[in-house]
């Protein structure tokens, strides 16, 4: 028992000794405005979600992932009635690289938007974001209609 005490309390001490560090040091979070991640909610049924950091200059850029069933038709069809649901939001069109959309805003000009379909075979570079993904798809039954909003701040 006191050996468990013992061990929380270093814990304790390391978790507070990391977070001095990351002041001292200067790292600034840069998130989206929550206003962003309710917009993007609303485009569906919410079936999983999950932020990574990694660090850039002196900024800690957070990337939020939010993974959604969308309607009743699959692949395309999803894409197509998020697209549309984002344009009568004010959002537009800044690039299609492959399989993604990428939308901003003038609401929240340093924010980029990229929707995506995801499926069984998708690989994903973060363990977190490929179990939520996979979480995500389990949940919704049929993973055709889950799509991958994934959001970020662009002023770094």
């Amino acid at each position: 028992m006191i050996g468990l005490v013992i061990a929380c309390g270093v814990v304790a001490v390391g978790s507070i000794s990391i977070l001095l560090v990351l002041r001292s040091w200067g790292g600034v979070a840069l998130e989206v405005d929550p206003d962003v991640i309710r917009e993007i909610r609303g485009l569906g049924q919410v079936v999983g979600e999950v932020s990574t950091g990694f660090t850039e200059s002196d900024s800690i850029v957070v990337t939020d992932y939010v993974f959604l069933n969308v309607g009743d038709s699959g692949g395309p069809g999803a894409l197509n009635y998020v697209s549309d649901s984002l344009r009568e939001k004010g959002w537009s069109v800044v690039a299609r690289p492959g399989y993604a959309t990428q939308w901003q805003t003038d609401r929240w000009a340093d924010t980029l938007l990229t929707v995506e379909l995801i499926d069984k075979g998708k690989d994903f570079l973060d363990l977190d974001v490929e179990k939520a993904a996979r979480d995500a798809m389990a949940k919704a039954g049929n993973p055709d209609r889950i799509l991958m909003a994934i959001v970020r701040r662009t002023d770094v």
